[in-house]
């Protein structure tokens, strides 16, 4: 009786570790295997740029009178107004080129001994907007230089810079995608080749923000940039790739 009770316990030892032996020897095969099959990948950035001009220029004016009440602020708004236009025709912007925005009114009224503002109407000023929107941007770019011949003639406005913008974005996009994603492939290539590797297919893309940016600018954002200062630009598309390696 003894003796099959020992025989029953060392075959249940024998059993567990075979067992064991067995999970073990599992593992280790798994182990092998995956890291044999499981694909290992390489993440690069591509990026890609072109030149281009832009094809819409847009300058806003902001003309103003000044009177003792609305009447005269009118009238010597209306008279700033004729010389802004007389200038643009002039320099060959047609009437359609130009939209008017709306007038607003502004009140200064008298101050006191103590400088507190009074009811007393001191003087009234009226402004309204003229925005130039053409494609002729070099036109615009040399009426931005010209104005300053209104002001020393005594016209009452407010020039702003003129807008440079490149309309045509939406049809760069996909070209410069797709240079993006060969150059990001080239440099994949460059660095798996150095290790002894190979690139395979792609796993996954994503796209950064475009760049809009001045020829010889360097600034990158987050957010993305859209200058409208200069006439020529600089359009820069970033792509995010990660591609299988093979030994």
């Amino acid at each position: 009786m003894q003796f099959c009770n020992w025989l029953k316990h060392n075959q249940l030892v024998m059993l567990g570790a075979i067992l064991g032996l067995s999970l073990v020897i599992a593992a280790l095969t798994l182990g092998r295997f995956t890291e044999r099959f499981s694909p290992s990948t390489i993440d690069v950035t591509g990026v890609a740029n072109t030149l281009v001009k832009s094809d819409r220029a847009v300058w806003t004016l902001e003309v103003s009178g000044n009177g003792a009440n609305a009447a005269q602020a009118y009238a010597q708004l209306k008279l700033n107004q004729s010389r802004v236009m007389q200038f643009l025709a002039a320099q060959g912007v047609p009437k359609t080129a130009i939209s008017r925005g709306v007038t607003n009114q502004i009140s200064y009224y008298e101050r006191d001994v103590h400088g507190n503002q009074t009811r007393q109407l001191s003087s009234q000023e009226l402004r309204q907007t003229l925005t130039v929107t053409t494609p002729d941007v070099d036109k615009v770019e040399h009426l931005a230089a010209q104005a300053s011949e209104l002001l020393s003639d005594g016209v009452e406005m407010t020039v702003n810079p003129p807008q440079f913008v490149f309309s045509k974005l939406e049809s760069l996009k996909v070209k410069l995608l797709a240079n993006a994603t060969q150059n990001a492939k080239a440099r994949a290539v460059a660095v798996a080749k150095s290790a002894g590797n190979q690139v395979g297919v792609l796993r996954s893309a994503s796209t950064g923000v475009f760049q809009i940016t001045p020829p010889d600018s360097t600034d990158v954002s987050d957010w993305g940039i859209s200058d409208t200062t200069t006439i020529d630009k600089k359009i820069t598309a970033v792509v995010n790739v990660s591609f299988q390696l093979h030994e």
